[in-house]
């Protein structure tokens, strides 16, 4: 396969998709898919290797919705990419209306952001405030935390 084959062939896979024409090219738009316009011998090319075949007005993609360890393309057919994309609406409304209805309160952190950047030296371990604890320089075999009564 030559150049401007290749071209033609990537060009009219992604073409199809963004189309949605499950791999059919109408003759109109071969000019689209290389910068030289038309260029029969390529078409011809690809006809030869049976991954296009002559259809009345233009080209169809052999095996377009094919999966590609079987020897197709394996593209999604347009149907598919429609469901898709309905499928993918109808879940984010509901997830739109599952956040509406349960919102989020913004204060969960109150009580922790207030001691941001404060010195704390380890008094909130200890609920009764009998007992404090002091940092120490480690020593080897030695707690790093030292309680004093």
């Amino acid at each position: 396969m030559n150049v401007s084959t290749w071209c033609i062939l990537t060009k009219a896979i992604t073409w199809c998709n963004e189309a949605g024409t499950d791999g059919l090219i109408k003759r109109r738009y071969l000019g689209l898919f290389h910068p030289e316009g038309l260029i029969p011998s390529a078409y011809a090319e690809l006809v030869e290797m049976g991954i296009w075949a002559i259809v009345d007005g233009g080209y169809q993609f052999v095996d377009w919705a094919k999966p590609s360890y079987q020897g197709g393309l394996g593209q999604s057919t347009a149907e598919a990419v429609k469901t898709g994309k309905a499928n993918a609406a109808a879940r984010a409304r509901n997830y739109r209306a599952r956040k509406e209805a349960a919102p989020v309160t913004r204060d969960a952190t109150g009580d922790i952001t207030g001691d941001v950047g404060q010195d704390r030296t380890g008094q909130a371990l200890y609920a009764s405030g009998s007992q404090t604890a002091t940092w120490e320089t480690a020593t080897p075999g030695q707690p790093h935390l030292k309680v004093v009564s």
